[in-house]
Parts: structure tokens; sequence; C-alpha cells
């Protein structure tokens, strides 16, 4: 027979354990997921906006969302945008971007101008505020080479101070050729951005070699989310070249209060059960 006081211990138990699941959701709330796979019109990703230069293509025998940067067309900066339109971000505080890049003959870049392969995030549409991440060409102690940087803006030059895992990662010579680029390999990034105190972390993984990662952290806005928000991959006409991606996902954790109330509701569960067994 089961008694009153086991029973009690196990509502309270399946209480607490219900509110650090809570707890768990609410940082995995994955909202979206593109792998780029041929649909609709062949070309044009469902909830994007694109111009030309972006086309869905297969390398590897893998779907792939490529931008082609090409100085001799000179027709201006090719976009390709993710609408928040349609993805319900407006009641988060907090929002994880994942996405994967590949970059292929890379060349024509100047020394410290700003890298026309970037990928920006405008939280609330506001083309004045805009944080951006691309791969650029700079002098970094003796040697001029690619790197990885970040910083806020539509079009933040590469330097030593924003270069990501300049020491770490070896993104080949500016060039032609697979190599000219992110040296043949696919790397992961992860865009951490928190609304309420304006923290942004970001950090980068060789799918190649895992072993090579860095990592950056900032303080920037702190505007929330709304349906005028979006995401955008873009490549320019200051030089030549290919970006691919293959993946993007979209993680949302909701208000505090949200979870508050979740947590407030399995708490008084336990506080009931305990009651009843002192009775």
């Amino acid at each position: 027979m089961i008694s009153t006081s086991y029973f009690c211990k196990k509502t309270a138990l399946t209480a607490i354990t219900g509110y650090l699941a809570a707890l768990g959701m609410a940082s995995a709330g994955v909202i979206y997921t593109e792998s780029f796979t041929p649909q609709g019109n062949g070309k044009t990703p469902v909830n994007w906006s694109v111009n030309s230069g972006w086309n869905l293509a297969t390398r590897d025998g893998v779907s792939v969302y490529r931008g082609v940067d090409n100085a001799s067309t000179g027709s201006g900066y090719y976009n390709s945008a993710l609408n928040f339109n349609n993805i319900d971000l407006t009641g988060a505080t907090e929002a994880e971007f994942t996405f994967d890049l590949r970059v292929e003959n890379y060349s024509g870049l100047t020394n410290g101008a700003a890298g026309t392969f970037r990928v920006q995030l405008q939280p609330n549409g506001t083309t004045s505020q805009v944080f951006s991440i691309g791969i650029g060409y700079n002098t970094i102690g003796t040697s001029s080479q690619l790197f990885f940087y970040a910083g806020a803006g539509a079009a933040p030059a590469p330097n030593a101070t924003n270069a990501i895992g300049a020491d770490v990662f070896d993104l080949g010579t500016l060039g032609s050729g697979t190599n000219s680029g992110t040296g043949g390999d696919d790397y992961r990034f992860t865009l951490s951005y928190n609304t309420t105190d304006g923290s942004l972390d970001l950090n980068i993984v060789n799918l190649g070699d895992p072993s090579q990662s860095a990592s950056f952290s900032t303080q920037w806005v702190t505007d929330g989310f709304t349906t005028d928000g979006r995401m955008i991959f873009t490549t320019g006409v200051a030089s030549t070249g290919t970006m691919e991606t293959d993946f993007l996902q979209i993680a949302a954790i909701p208000e505090p209060s949200s979870l508050a109330l979740a947590g407030s509701a399995v708490v008084l569960l336990g506080v009931q059960a305990l009651r009843r067994r002192r009775a």
C-alpha cells in the first residue's frame, strides 16, 4: 500500500521537476529552422525576401543557399533577408541564431575595408541599429590575413580589436579557389542577443575541425524584437567570390514573467503537497 506521505513527497518532487523542465524548455524554444532545400519557385526559401545574386544550389550532394559577390556587375549589394513578420519573436527577451557559412573564391578585397560578405541582425528593422558579422582582410601583427570579425553598424571595418579567432582559424588567402575564404571548411556561428541588458555573445566553430573555436562578447542596444525585424545575408561589389549557408535555426527564450508564472504554479503544488503531508 502506498502511504499518503509517499504520495505527497512524490507530488512535491514532480512539481519541482516540472519547474526545472520548464526552465530547460525556455532555453531551447526552437521556433524556426531552414535547411534550404528547393521549394516554392526553386530560388527563394519560405519567409525570405531576395534580390538577384542569391539562389538555391547543390554542393557535394547538400542543398545550399549561395550568394554571388561579383565586382564586375557594379549593381550594388545582393541581399537575402529572413523577415521576422512570420516568426514570433515579439515575446522573447533573448534569441539565439545559429547558422553555417562557407566562403570561396574571395578576391579583390581591400586591406582594412569592410568585408563584403556579411550577416546582419536588425531586431526591429531599423537600419540605424544593425549588428554585423563578416569576413574581412587586414594586417594583424606583422601579416595581412583573412579573419572573422563583428561589430555594430551595417559595414564595420575589420581590425585587430573586433577580430574573432584570428590566431585560431586558418581562412586561407585572398584569390581564386576553394581555399580563398574559409579555407574549404564550413563554420557554425551561434549568436545570442538579450534585448533586456543588450548583451550579445557570438561563438564560432570550425565544423571541419571542432577543436577550433572562438568567442566574442559585447554590449549592444536594448531594443526588442518586432515583426519588422530581419536577418540579412549580404554580398557586395567590392570583391568577387561566393558565400553559402546550408543551415539556419532560431531559438527564443520567453519573457521572465511567463517563466515566473509557470514556476509559481508548480511551486504552489509542491507547497500544498507538503501541507497535506503534515496534516
